[in-house]
């Protein structure tokens, strides 16, 4: 009866009716903002209210925020936040042909390379690897080049 008793008072002690959170601000020694529960010297104190939660959502409305960090926020929302992609410019076709021709040309000259070191000698750790690169470059020249 004793432990049962106990128990309720401390579940009514841990969910009691405080309706904020008490975090104390206080300035590290880089001049950096450090926050604790615990008082600290000169240490100003942010009340939080209980009721803002991470359950909220991302449209809750920010607490915890300076002015001119909520300020900052609103208006990074309020500005339409182009997408991070490069803008690409619209390519001649005469330009397209001319750099796949180069490709084309680069592709050709490593196939050449791998095809003679593959006849003079290699490693036998790099055969595979030589094998593979030759195979590469051929099904590309076979596709993408005439």
């Amino acid at each position: 009866m004793l432990r049962a008793t106990l128990l309720l008072a401390a579940a009514g002690i841990c969910s009691g009716g405080v309706s904020a959170t008490e975090i104390y601000r206080c300035t590290g020694l880089s001049g950096e903002p450090l926050f604790s529960q615990r008082p600290c010297a000169a240490g100003t104190v942010v009340s939080i209210p209980s009721s803002a939660s991470p359950s909220d959502g991302p449209n809750a409305p920010a607490s915890g925020l300076r002015a001119s960090e909520s300020a900052w926020l609103a208006q990074r929302e309020r500005r339409a936040v182009p997408s991070r992609r490069r803008a690409t410019r619209s390519v001649p076709a005469e330009e397209k042909a001319e750099r796949q021709a180069f490709r084309c040309r680069e592709k050709r000259r490593a196939l050449h390379a791998a095809k003679a070191k593959l006849r003079r000698g290699y490693k036998p750790s790099q055969g595979e690897k030589l094998r593979r690169r030759r195979s590469a470059y051929e099904d590309y020249l076979a596709t993408l080049c005439s």
